[in-house]
């Protein structure tokens, strides 16, 4: 009798100084057992010596009602799941990575902050109550409705929120044929983020409305179903605009050009200011 180490997976008897099966590869981990050696001796009743136990062929069928796999196929499964998942992870990082250097960029074509004049933004919300009141049209050219916005929308910071909460910048508006894009500018941790949702605008004799119809952050465009997340970021700032020249929702007719935007009222001829 001599002492071995017995692979759970084929059944090769081992040197007491291996760790991986010599024929199937598999890690070692029975204690080693006493089996009959080279010249063992005839079993009773027997005309036969007893069968020494040899490791099987590689790539041998497995015995009828054995549990254990053919020699090899484990270790060849589990790295082959390996490499899937490694594959499946590598994929997912990398699209997650490419979607937040987008959300990162700043967008195309957005206007620069400029010097706000307040008596230019007082001159837009005294023309808006008169137009609605006399029955006149308007038209605005986009430099004129972000200094309003600049103007009258403004960050409501006390200084108490903690330093890895967005900060208000500025909101502002790119005109493009029927609708316009409506941003608002943040910086987290000082680093600025552009929020944005394209808007069309529609007028009716029960007045005016708006229609969310995309978003963006940076560069990144939104899927309609994440599309509610930009809405509930972006619409209190437009309600915040809209609140500071209430009249303008009584406009029923109004149009939208890259450089102006006309609105008109019941009875309106239109008037460029």
């Amino acid at each position: 009798m001599s002492s071995a180490l017995v692979c759970d997976q084929c059944g090769f008897h081992n040197d007491l100084t291996r760790v991986f099966c010599h024929n199937c590869g598999a890690r070692l981990t029975s204690p080693p057992k006493e089996v009959a050696s080279e010249a063992a001796p005839v079993a009773p009743g027997s005309s036969f010596p007893a069968r020494q136990q040899t490791a099987p062929a590689i790539g041998a069928r497995r015995p009828a009602g054995s549990s254990a796999p053919p020699p090899g196929t484990a270790s060849v499964g589990s790295a082959f799941g390996k490499f899937v998942r490694a594959v499946f992870t590598t994929a997912i990082l990398g699209a997650m990575l490419a979607a937040l250097i987008q959300m990162a960029r700043r967008p195309d074509n957005i206007p620069a902050a400029e010097i706000v004049n307040p008596a230019m933004a007082d001159g837009v919300a005294a023309a808006i109550e008169s137009a609605s009141r006399n029955g006149t049209g308007l038209v605005f050219t986009q430099a004129q409705i972000n200094n309003f916005l600049a103007s009258r929308v403004l960050a409501a910071n006390d200084g108490t929120e903690a330093v890895y909460q967005p900060k208000f910048v500025r909101t502002f508006v790119r005109l493009e044929n029927g609708a316009y894009r409506l941003y608002v500018e943040e910086t987290v941790l000082g680093w600025p983020v552009f929020l944005c949702l394209a808007q069309v605008p529609t007028a009716s004799p029960q007045g005016l409305s708006k229609e969310d119809v995309g978003g963006w952050i940076g560069r990144l465009p939104i899927h309609p179903k994440a599309l509610p997340l930009v809405q509930r970021l972006v619409n209190p700032v437009g309600a915040s605009a809209a609140q500071a020249v209430p009249d303008l929702a009584k406009a029923t007719s109004i149009s939208v050009t890259p450089q102006q935007i006309t609105v008109g009222f019941i009875g309106a001829n239109t008037n460029r200011r």
